[in-house]
Parts: C-alpha cells; structure tokens; sequence
C-alpha cells in the first residue's frame, strides 16, 4: 500500500494504526474494513485537524 501511494511503509503503518486506535478502520489479515466512513470522510476532506 505504502509503494502504491508513495508514501513510507512506516508513515502508512502509523496512519493505519491511528485509525484503528479510533476505530475508523479494522483490519482481518489481508482484508481492511472501513468502520465508520463519516469520521474518514470528514477527516479525508480535512474536516479534522490531524489524525
């Protein structure tokens, strides 16, 4: 995911963890779940401060 994005697989991994921490998102393996896509949305169109 970090490649495809151009971002570092750290960066990604923090992101990820964060969101999951706020339980936006949850992952299964090699499966992630979006949990509540109102809080992504918001925080994708910069709704939010920081993650």
């Amino acid at each position: 995911m970090a490649d495809a994005l151009g971002l570092t697989q750290v960066h990604v991994s923090r992101i990820l963890n964060t969101l999951k921490q706020k339980n936006i998102i949850e992952n299964y393996k090699d499966t992630l779940a979006i949990r509540d896509a109102r809080a992504l949305r918001q925080l994708a169109s910069g709704g939010v401060k920081t993650v």
